[in-house]
């Protein structure tokens, strides 16, 4: 689907390079043409796009439907579980996924994808053990005990997520950009679909943490079907002896990366629904996850999606494989930076102004009068959106050019601002709301920061990679 809409692009530029009166900018409409099939970028980042929206329009058109289903309390109960497992998933395999695109062969590039699946099969193991012996209390205070067979769904959930994760970049390495915006059209189907259907069952809060495992798998069996199973004659010389180098090569992931992803994810905003149920509890995570699945889910599926194609560009530059444009213009590292940045903050500028605008004319008419008091906090969280998916569309920079330590320390010092936001709001007794505009400057300022630090070791990066006179 997103490859026919590519070429239905093309066509179009040609009919009217062709159309009497066109002819004063039939040259640019050529150049166009011409950019779709050459630029590789420009190209993949459409199938990207074509994807994301085809599979958020599902999501985003039930999300009524839902909202007549599950009380604020069940959404709140949701927002915990998908915290919990995507904090966790970050580290499911160790980070090294993130070095797989950056691989100099494919037999390295397959060597990666073995360790990374040992290293699932490891934390996989490792969270359901501690799952088991976690007592109730840890589980009451974290609030993942309104959830039933929470001791399950947590491990569950950790795998399939992480293996997608571990998936996806290896999609990237490949180059695949067409199946993973199909991954994207079929979680987007199959999980709000999923999450209607159990909620027609009266399954609770249980319903849509089902339904949410049901999306994430989806897209995993499908990469897995097309990148692993189709091309078995990649991973036969996988051996014991290439895994152990890329493990040792690639040491800095789990040892650095590792834990300051995790960090990051609950930085970005996973780690604010625990510290709303457990400053606030009642219906506030509820109002965040809503907020967040019309608003921010498009804008969080956009901008990884630009960070699939701009990973590909930057891992290809620094391995040595792949990004062939990039290896021999090192100049359009900063270029293509800013290209990223520049489309991310105005699609999401107008995504937000529209959502922004609908929400507040129609939202409780769409999604039901109990769900009114959510319009003040969609606002003030949309700013939030906003600036942290610009940071997401680049959000690997820092890793690829080697630069962990700076990230790590941004990472536990954007976590501890949050943190301390949240509890200096709930000591002195502040509203929720109030707590609300706090978190969206803290983030506000953190997302500036890390653009400027970012874009400082860009154009460091460019100036080493610049070719040397003889």
């Amino acid at each position: 689907m997103a490859a026919r809409l590519n070429r239905t692009a093309i066509r179009l530029l040609d009919w009217a390079g062709r159309h009497p009166h066109w002819w004063r900018v039939s040259a640019k409409l050529a150049r166009g043409r011409a950019g779709l099939r050459r630029d590789s970028f420009g190209s993949r980042t459409l199938i990207m796009l074509s994807g994301t929206i085809l599979g958020q329009a599902p999501s985003v058109a039930l999300a009524p439907v839902l909202t007549r289903l599950y009380a604020p309390e069940q959404f709140a109960a949701l927002g915990v579980y998908m915290s919990a497992v995507t904090i966790l998933a970050v580290i499911g395999c160790l980070c090294y996924e993130i070095a797989i695109p950056k691989a100099k062969n494919a037999q390295a590039a397959a060597d990666m994808l073995a360790l990374g699946m040992l290293s699932l099969v490891l934390t996989t193991g490792l969270l359901a053990a501690a799952m088991r012996v976690m007592p109730a209390s840890a589980l009451a205070g974290l609030q993942l005990d309104r959830l039933p067979r929470i001791r399950m769904l947590i491990p569950l959930g950790f795998a399939f997520l992480a293996a997608y994760h571990l998936m996806l970049y290896y999609a990237i390495r490949a180059q695949d950009f067409g199946t993973i915006a199909r991954t994207r059209i079929t979680q987007g189907v199959m999980g709000p679909l999923g999450q209607v259907g159990l909620g027609f069952a009266h399954s609770g809060s249980l319903g849509l943490c089902l339904g949410f495992i049901a999306g994430q798998s989806c897209g995993t069996f499908l990469l897995f079907q097309r990148l692993v199973l189709q091309r078995r004659e990649d991973f036969r010389r996988v051996s014991v002896a290439g895994i152990l180098r890329a493990a040792w090569v690639n040491r800095a992931f789990p040892l650095i990366s590792s834990w300051a992803m995790m960090i990051d994810m609950a930085g970005a905003g996973q780690l604010t629904y625990i510290l709303a149920a457990t400053f606030y509890p009642g219906p506030l995570a509820g109002f965040m996850l809503i907020s967040e699945r019309v608003v921010g889910r498009p804008l969080i599926m956009l901008s990884t999606s630009m960070l699939s194609v701009y990973t590909g560009e930057i891992g290809g530059e620094i391995g040595g494989e792949i990004g062939e444009t990039m290896n021999d213009r090192p100049s359009s590292l900063q270029k293509r930076f800013l290209q990223v940045l520049t489309g991310q903050f105005l699609l999401g500028a107008a995504w937000v102004t529209v959502a922004d605008i609908a929400a507040t004319l129609c939202f409780p008419t769409l999604f039901g009068d109990r769900w009114a008091n959510a319009v003040p906090f969609l606002l003030v969280l949309s700013v939030v959106y906003l600036l942290t998916n610009v940071v997401t569309s680049v959000g690997n920079t820092l890793q690829l050019l080697g630069r962990q330590a700076i990230a790590a320390v941004w990472q536990i010092g954007r976590v501890g601002a949050v943190i301390g936001g949240f509890s200096v709001c709930a000591y002195y007794q502040q509203s929720a709301f109030r707590a609300m505009v706090v978190y969206a400057w803290i983030q506000s300022v953190a997302c500036v920061l890390l653009l400027l630090i970012m874009s400082a070791c860009v154009a460091r990066g460019q100036t080493q990679l610049e070719p040397r006179p003889a």
